[in-house]
């Protein structure tokens, strides 16, 4: 996945266990966000895709 500097993320939440709202109620290990809205949720390595030199990165430790 390619993401130009504009589509970068300004923060990623990693390694924990986002509860999403689907129909299964999945659990994700990433989030990130950009400006004031979630720009993804998925697994870390697709979300970290979204990760620039600019981007803040939490790791979970396996949290919720």
């Amino acid at each position: 996945m390619t993401t130009r500097d504009s589509e970068k993320a300004d923060m990623i939440l990693h390694a924990g266990k986002v509860l999403t709202a689907d129909a299964e109620d999945s659990i994700e290990q990433a989030v990130a966000i950009r400006g004031n809205s979630i720009q993804a949720v998925g697994s870390d390595q697709d979300v970290m895709a979204l990760a620039g030199a600019d981007t803040k990165t939490i790791d979970l430790r396996g949290e919720r």
